[in-house]
């Protein structure tokens, strides 16, 4: 009984559930991601947007792999929006303020209609784009290569009937969402961070969804350069979505460090995060557009980032106070530095390293093999989970004590809570 009193839990199970399943299924669709990147088939079908089922209805033995991954990518990332909603709706559920929680889950909904507005706004734009194409440069749709040469011409910039409407409402309901996400955590209530955490985190899918689409899009106009942006975007979502995972996690009475050895402890993390962020930014420059100064970069960056997570997992280990609560977490995180650097290792020398009529060609244009393909994806993937992985360190380092300056020990889920107020002690100031 003495263990459930001194338990919070920020969200019930099956709201858990859903982020453990949103994080799962990112890592899937970061994966596909890499895989498009890696065999260059980000453009292997120039339509967008497409129907979330499309691939369901098409003859598998007939596509070409790349059409395969890059329409599979796509899949992925309708069921992980899906899942974040499903996340965001089951956090907002557990608010206390029934105002608040009512205002939070229509913003939510008036997010997603919004967003589906916009998307079947951008579907327009695609029919016009083509009939364009077909009066003006008398393109035939029976063409092997016609949705490229459509994709190719002139005829995007012609268009004047862009869904701005449905794009500035659905930006609108966005900020809101954020904005009712920061007033919930602000009332420190059990579940209040998980809640403004749950909003960021569908905002970020979405964007990062209209990232991924409008590269596609306007590869004409943009080239390559929405598609790197749409790389480093992905990595930073799946590490806000982890953090929101750990913020979800039950605590407990002293499962946090005492003020003077967490703030120096969480401060050396966080500067450490922002490191692996300018390191981020290096390793999609070299993957996107193998330029020498970003290799040189990316390489002196990851002696740097090694160097503040070894620092960071010894300041931990040597902390009387945190070994016994964060040792798990430390030692992960430098055997995930070991593999990373390893795999860094393998990939460069993969891309940039050949033999025989290989040699002859440049980085981008050289076939790349399977192995190559697992080796660079491998190494992307393991980043991203590095990356994650020091910001739930960080997230987990910064926490304060259940009761002392932060959220209030609950018994029981929040639904039961908010039944039994009795039952929530006071907060300590």
């Amino acid at each position: 009984m003495t263990d459930r009193m001194n338990t919070l839990r920020p969200t019930p199970r099956w709201v858990r559930i859903a982020a453990v399943l949103t994080v799962v299924l990112t890592v899937v669709l970061l994966t596909l991601g890499g895989f498009v990147t890696t065999f260059r088939v980000g453009m292997a079908d120039p339509v967008w947007p497409t129907e979330p089922l499309f691939l369901l209805g098409q003859d598998w033995q007939q596509l070409e792999f790349g059409f395969l991954i890059e329409h599979s990518h796509r899949l992925l990332g309708f069921m992980t929006g899906a899942a974040a909603i499903v996340f965001a709706l089951g956090a907002w559920l557990g608010e206390p303020d029934r105002k608040l929680r009512l205002v939070g889950l229509v913003t939510i909904v008036g997010l997603v209609g919004g967003y589906n507005e916009f998307y079947k706004g951008m579907k327009h734009v695609w029919t016009e784009v083509q009939e364009k194409a077909r009066e003006q440069q008398h393109l035939d749709p029976k063409q092997p290569d016609y949705e490229q040469r459509v994709n190719q011409s002139e005829s995007l910039k012609q268009i004047t009937k862009w869904p701005v409407a449905q794009g500035a409402g659905t930006a609108a309901f966005a900020f809101a969402v954020l904005l009712f996400g920061a007033a919930a955590a602000a009332k420190r209530t059990p579940g209040g961070a998980v809640r403004l955490m749950a909003s960021v985190s569908l905002v970020f899918v979405m964007v990062q969804g209209l990232l991924g689409g409008f590269r596609v899009f306007l590869n004409a106009l943009a080239g390559t350069n929405l598609a790197a942006i749409h790389g480093v975007f992905g990595q930073v979502t799946f590490a806000v979505l982890v953090a929101t995972m750990v913020l979800c996690t039950p605590r407990r009475e002293g499962d946090a460090l005492p003020s003077d050895d967490r703030e120096p402890l969480a401060r050396l993390a966080w500067i450490t995060v922002g490191v692996l962020l300018l390191q981020l930014v290096w390793a999609v420059w070299v993957r996107h557009y193998g330029s020498s100064v970003a290799q040189r970069l990316h390489i002196l960056t990851a002696f740097v980032a090694t160097g503040f997570l070894v620092w960071l997992a010894a300041k931990v280990l040597l902390n009387p106070v945190a070994k016994p609560l964060f040792r798990g977490a430390a030692i992960h995180l430098l055997f995930i530095v070991g593999i990373q650097v390893s795999l860094g290792v393998e990939s460069y020398i993969g891309k940039f390293v050949a033999a025989g009529p290989q040699a002859q060609k440049l980085p981008e244009e050289r076939t790349v093999t399977k192995p190559q393909a697992i080796m660079r994806t491998a190494h992307q993937l393991i980043g991203a989970a590095l990356l994650a992985s020091t910001v739930a360190f960080a997230v987990r380092l910064g926490r304060r004590p259940i009761g002392v300056g932060g959220e209030a020990p609950a018994v029981r889920e929040l639904p039961e809570v908010r039944d039994r107020p009795a039952t929530v002690p006071a907060q300590v100031s």
